[in-house]
């Protein structure tokens, strides 16, 4: 991105609902681990994420675009995951036209 998105400003997202879209020229897939750990792949890169980030890295795989919740906007491993993903160009934040 042309200009790194900030913590405060994803987590505004995150409360307005924002929508990422994933880029379409980015792969996303994931293994399910035990106890919930679920290992995310994006791009070569590899993130191991538990509790809320496993559940929207889920949703990450099986959507192109997904919309931003409060249970996000409360997880400190998901933001963390976003802005990486942000900051690496495999998602966007859809642009109100």
């Amino acid at each position: 991105p042309e200009q790194p998105i900030e913590l405060a400003e994803l987590r505004q997202l995150a409360a307005d609902g924002a929508i990422l879209l994933r880029n379409p020229a980015s792969r996303f897939s994931f293994i399910r681990g035990d106890a919930g750990v679920l290992e995310l792949f994006v791009d070569g890169r590899s993130y191991v994420c538990s509790d809320a980030a496993s559940v929207f890295a889920e949703h990450l795989c099986a959507a192109s675009e997904v919309r931003l919740a409060a249970e996000v906007a409360a997880s400190a491993t998901c933001l963390d995951l976003i802005l990486d993903l942000l900051r690496e160009g495999s998602l966007a934040v859809q642009q109100d036209n």
